[in-house]
């Protein structure tokens, strides 16, 4: 992706199905939003997510190698 490019990512069934994964895995701490999110990171193969959501505080990725940088804390 260059500088100054958009793309966008649509969920498709694997994600859906990934997330509903995620949120049985996490007991319906996150929401399905959250979920989706962490499911387009393993797809797009991304480790790092900036957020304002507090329900990633709670939840412990560091297992699964991703790194959530709250920025309400920056």
């Amino acid at each position: 992706m260059k500088e100054g490019e958009l793309n966008i990512f649509l969920v498709d069934w694997e994600v859906f199905v990934n997330a509903l994964n995620y949120l049985v895995k996490y007991e319906r701490k996150l929401s399905f939003t959250d979920c989706t999110t962490l499911s387009s990171m393993d797809k797009l193969s991304t480790q790092f997510l900036l957020s304002f959501d507090r329900d990633f505080d709670n939840i412990n990725l560091l297992k699964s190698g991703k790194r959530v940088i709250n920025i309400r804390y920056l």
